[in-house]
């Protein structure tokens, strides 16, 4: 992690899995700048997972991770990326489950969507898989201009039992996704978008697959509603 210029050790990799449980957010990890003491994220800082597994984890909201831009006027950007192990082993979130937005993955950038002040999630390669959102976003929900790239990896048996965006649901407020190569399959949402649901947001889709995704009402691999695609 680096914050302020300064960087701190990190494992190379890290395994948050069996039941981490917060009534609140971020059931495995919470990114909060909500804040202006020091001890919260008030610059630009820069997580970086080197493999491991988030797993089984339960929040009310995003119960993988939660990184949320807070109202503070020096806010700085905050970049979260999950890169593949040196050892090749599974890498990504599983199984987590939250009782409202986001199972797997819950980002805003509190309506901030220049460069300097958004907050972005970059997956490179590993799995989204079987977490389970009550409402929105089984594997991931970004919104309030946070932004979610994803280079390969897969995004399978997410859900969303009651709504929209079974694998992922981008939300209006400057929100975007950027999905290259990779494959969005066997996920579920009650209402719209069983792979993506995009509303009044920003989506890129290049290569790989969307496939076998369901939906109980309409788009059950994709639905747009007002977005840029």
């Amino acid at each position: 992690m680096t914050k302020d210029g300064t960087t701190f050790p990190k494992a190379a990799s890290a395994t948050l899995a069996g039941g981490n449980v917060a009534t609140g957010n971020g059931g495995g990890i919470c990114i909060e700048n909500a804040f202006t003491e020091e001890t919260y994220f008030d610059n630009d800082t820069t997580v970086t997972m080197s493999g491991g597994i988030i797993e089984a984890n339960q929040a009310g909201t995003g119960g993988g991770l939660y990184m949320v831009r807070g109202s503070v006027t020096n806010a700085g950007i905050v970049n979260f990326t999950m890169n593949k192990a040196s050892d090749s082993s599974a890498y990504g979130f599983y199984g987590n489950t939250a009782a409202t937005n986001g199972a797997g993955i819950y980002a805003s950038s509190n309506n901030a969507t220049a460069a300097a002040q958004r907050y972005v999630v970059n997956l490179n390669g590993g799995e989204v898989a079987a977490n389970v959102a009550t409402t929105n976003g089984g594997g991931a929900f970004i919104t309030g201009g946070a932004k979610l790239v994803v280079n390969g990896g897969i995004m399978d048996s997410n859900k969303a039992n009651t709504r929209n965006g079974g694998a992922v649901y981008i939300n209006s407020d400057g929100a975007e996704a950027v999905i290259s190569n990779g494959q969005i399959s066997n996920n579920y949402a009650a209402q719209h978008g069983g792979g993506i649901q995009a509303f009044d947001a920003n989506l890129t889709v290049s290569g790989g697959n969307i496939t076998k995704n369901e939906s109980g009402t309409a788009g059950g691999g994709l639905a747009i509603r007002g977005s840029a695609l």
